[in-house]
């Protein structure tokens, strides 16, 4: 346990990890107190400090951990880094006058820089940099370089950036200072710890001071710092859970008529709210997880739903059922009832069947010809219709040979004419561009690209200078040149935003040396970045068609070699090929100078520091095989200059000798892998348009739950769904089949998936209220249909007795008439009978009369003239006869 002294003055140096906090400290201290060595992992594990005396002060100066550190988890990482904050406020009770923000000359500021701001205000507060930070800005030789050169001072620079860093250097109100933590030069160390203490005497006037209290305010702001580190891990674990939780929940919804999918449902239910109660506990109030809740409370909401809706559809199931039932027994009482009186009135009308039964007979009958009739009628109109036809083919069949005619007629008389030149021109035309296109094209497309290559030298070596940005790569170019080919220029934003290429001569060989754009630009959003490196990049394909000896990838030393430095890789491999940097690839150190300086004080060979190297870093190391040369871009040492060339050109040889060469046909292979990049670059913006677009789908989803049963809804819910569509098509065709917006897909399937199943619910809803509507009328419909047959056949029956006693009443009235007339015609004959017998009677009157007068003529005549015997005789007779004829 150190002893514990009072300080006039108590420094906190806080920073990135790798930005030298450490040599910062012993630079103040004036002694090596702190460990300090290049590695491409963080060295500073836990706060150290050490007081030291400068003229009549005594000065405490505390190392914190570095943020960021690559060989921790996040979650560890950011529980680490709290707890080692803790100890440096309680290795200080009474606070600290300033912190010292440690940042590197001659880096860009990237987002993993403003990250680590955000992180350590989470830590101190929002306005810890405001009130308490001083911008320290380590490496101040390699600015003295660039100063020499351009003869700008550190506030002209500091007054020329731009973006997010000149909005810190404003929050701190420029409070910054330039440190050079390895210089020997004793007054020039004096005059920057001068410099710095008057700073921070600027800081005392004002009366501020960093205490516990200030440190207490800021508790909820670690917590979710914290928080927020265990949220990737939380989100996979969620993911899983509601991934299951829907996966199921898609599986009761294929049977959501089955009632007893119920009991699962609630298990669902019940999970979803265990997570939202692990959510909560985890979160403390801090709200860093509340967009994992909201989405498990998205999911709940779905459960509950289904649960609803099923529960909904058992219900109106069961009533339905009830009420069909009612209404089967009303119809079946109606039904018996009627079917009494049927039976009644059947068992009163039987007398009338018969006479049914022969009217049905003769009906049917009739019906019979009528279709007969039918039948022949549309017989005689088919053979109409096949007649007409026929005559219309071969009207349609002469015209056609009357225009072939007259086309033949037409051609022979075109063929001699300039007709047939035109189409035998045109005809040869085509075959001409049929056979000499292919090489007409290429013709031109070599002209094309011979007029944009950039360079028309045959060359022996060809090298393209790759890395993240703010490495050095355009200073390491003019290293390798010999001259100032190159704008190198130190900034917190990228300086090489396109391609640029020279050509120098060394030792009899012609070096071409191409200059590509850093990855990770801070002056460009994420997709922009990724479009522009990729043109580069295919500019830098056509500036050497011949292709390329090595990949020069461009590291700093002394840096770390964080999880943006891995993205840089692993964007490169996208663009060249997964395999680039264990072929190609050439791993080149800048700053060497800052190696040297380390040498002198532990020893250590650039070899040996490789081998001692761990992590990503070394799997990189391996991965090109060892191919890693350093490089101190600023040296004046001619003989220096040519060995690290020399060293640099003895590892591109080896390469040759492999026979290998990145040409366009490597470049080509991965262009699946750089399509992919540019979605991947594109993910995040697109990611937060498909979490607006699926909330406000969600939200109008909910909405539209409230009146599941409200038809008027369907026009939104279709609409919905062709929402989805829309983004799941849109997100397939940025895809391209990548598969880097996969998650993306699937998130906006499940939430199609919800809309579509509402759909569905609403549906069955609407199909089941239509099914009971229609079974309704239906019953309805054939209860009326039964009574009205029954009031009909009723009605046909005493309309067919009525009819019969008609028919018999008009029998009976047409004998009754018929024998009346059979009476009378009987009567008129037998009256004509009897006048005829009366005539004739009167006729044989007359006739004996006339006969008895000629007697009696003939009696009187014989009478006179015979005696009385004979006579007498005669006459007696004449009178029998007489009395004979009378009594006829």
């Amino acid at each position: 346990m150190k002893m514990k002294t009072i300080s006039d003055i108590d420094l906190l140096m806080i920073g990135k990890t790798g930005n030298g906090k450490s040599a910062l400290g012993n630079a103040i201290l004036k002694r090596k107190k702190f460990v300090s060595r290049s590695s491409s992992s963080s060295v500073t594990k836990q706060i150290d400090y050490e007081v030291s005396e400068y003229k009549g002060k005594v000065i405490k100066v505390v190392d914190g951990p570095g943020v960021g550190d690559t060989r921790l988890n996040s979650e560890g990482s950011v529980q680490l880094v709290v707890q080692a904050m803790e100890q440096a406020m309680a290795a200080n009770t009474r606070g600290y006058h300033a912190f010292l923000l440690v940042v590197r000359f001659g880096g860009r500021f990237t987002v993993e820089d403003q990250d680590t701001i955000a992180f350590l205000k989470n830590i101190f507060g929002k306005d810890f940099v405001r009130r308490f930070c001083i911008l320290v800005m380590t490496c101040g030789d390699n600015f003295e370089r660039e100063a020499e050169d351009t003869g700008i001072t550190f506030d002209q620079w500091c007054s020329e950036q731009k973006g997010v860093f000149q909005e810190l250097l404003k929050e701190c109100d420029y409070r910054v200072l330039l440190f050079d933590n390895v210089t020997r030069d004793e007054e020039k160390r004096n005059r920057q710890i001068d410099q710095l203490l008057h700073i921070v005497n600027n800081l005392q006037v004002q009366g501020y001071r960093y205490t516990d209290e200030n440190f207490e305010l800021a508790q909820a702001a670690r917590e979710k710092a914290i928080v927020e580190s265990k949220k990737p891990m939380i989100r996979e674990e969620i993911l899983q859970e509601t991934s299951l939780i829907l996966q199921k929940l898609e599986e009761v919804r294929q049977n959501f008529e089955r009632e007893e999918q119920i009991p699962s449902l609630k298990k669902l239910l019940t999970r979803c709210d265990e997570l939202i109660k692990t959510l909560q506990d985890q979160d403390k109030g801090t709200g860093a997880l509340r967009d994992l809740e909201e989405s498990v409370v998205s999911v709940r909401k779905s459960v509950d739903e289904a649960i609803r809706v099923q529960t909904t559809v058992a219900e109106e199931r069961r009533r339905m059922e009830a009420k069909e039932k009612e209404m089967r027994e009303k119809m079946e009482q109606e039904m018996q009832r009627q079917r009494q009186q049927f039976e009644e009135m059947m068992a009163q009308q039987r007398k009338t069947e018969e006479e049914r039964r022969e009217m049905e007979k003769e009906l049917d009958k009739k019906r019979r010809e009528m279709e007969e009739e039918r039948s022949k009628a549309r017989e005689a109109r088919e053979q109409e219709l096949i007649a007409q036809l026929a005559k219309e083919r071969e009207l349609f069949q002469k015209q056609s040979q009357e225009l072939q005619k007259a086309y033949r007629d037409t051609r022979e008389k075109a063929d001699g004419g300039w007709l047939g030149k035109v189409v035998g021109f045109v005809r040869k035309v085509a075959l001409l561009g049929r056979y000499l296109g292919p090489s007409v094209k290429a013709s031109t497309c070599k002209q094309r690209c011979i007029k944009g290559t950039m360079s028309q030298y045959i060359t022996d070596i060809d090298l393209l200078l790759i890395g993240k940005t703010g490495n050095g790569k355009s200073a390491l170019g003019n290293a390798i040149l010999k001259r100032k080919a190159f704008f190198s220029k130190a900034s917190t934003e990228s300086v090489t935003t396109e391609i640029s290429y020279e050509v120098s001569e060394y030792k009899g060989k012609i070096i071409k040396v191409v200059d590509g754009p850093g990855v990770g630009d801070t002056r460009l959003n994420t997709e922009g970045s990724a479009k522009l490196v990729l043109r580069a990049m295919e500019q830098a394909m056509v500036a050497n068609t011949r292709g390329y000896h090595a990949f020069l990838l461009v590291v700093r030393f002394g840096g770390r070699f964080t999880v943006e430095d891995q993205d840089v890789i692993q964007f490169l491999k996208s663009v060249f090929g997964q395999d680039f940097v264990r072929r190609f690839c050439i791993l080149v150190m800048t700053c060497g100078d800052n190696f040297e300086r380390e040498e002198e004080d532990t020893g250590i060979t650039f070899e040996q520091w490789c081998r001692e190297e761990g992590g990503v870093f070394q799997e990189l190391l391996k991965e090109c095989d060892y191919r890693v040369v350093l490089f101190d871009n600023y040296t004046k040492d001619e003989v220096k200059r040519n060995a690290q060339i020399d060293q640099l050109l003895c590892m591109v040889s080896n390469l040759q000798a492999r026979g290998h060469r990145y040409t366009d046909k490597n470049f080509e292979l991965a262009r699946a892998a750089r399509h992919r990049a540019i979605v991947e670059s594109k993910k995040p913006e697109i990611s937060e348009k498909i979490f607006q677009e699926t909330s406000l789908i969600l939200q109008r989803l909910d909405g539209v739950k409230q009146n599941i049963h409200d038809q008027r809804e369907v026009p939104m819910l279709q609409h919905l769904l062709a929402r989805c569509d829309s983004l799941i098509a849109g997100l397939r065709l940025e895809d391209g089949g990548t598969g880097a917006l996969l998650e993306l897909d699937k998130q906006v399937s499940v939430v199609r998936r919800s809309v579509e199943e509402v759909i569905q619910i609403h549906s069955f809803l609407a199909e089941e209220r239509r099914r009971r509507e229609a079974r309704e009328s239906d019953l309805r419909a054939q209860h009326n249909l039964q009574l009205q047959q029954q009031q009909q056949y009723y009605h046909n029956l005493i309309a067919n007795q009525n009819q019969a006693h008609q028919q018999a009443r008009q029998a009976d009235y047409n004998n009754a008439v018929q024998h009346q007339q059979q009476a009378s015609n009987a009567q008129a004959s037998s009256e004509t009978r009897e006048q005829q017998l009366q005539a004739q009677l009167e006729e044989k009157k007359e006739e004996v009369q006339q006969q008895t007068q000629e007697l009696s003529q003939v009696y009187t005549e014989t009478r006179a003239q015979s005696d009385q015997t004979w006579i007498g005789k005669v006459v007696g007779f004449v009178k029998w006869v007489w009395g004979k004829i009378r009594g006829n």
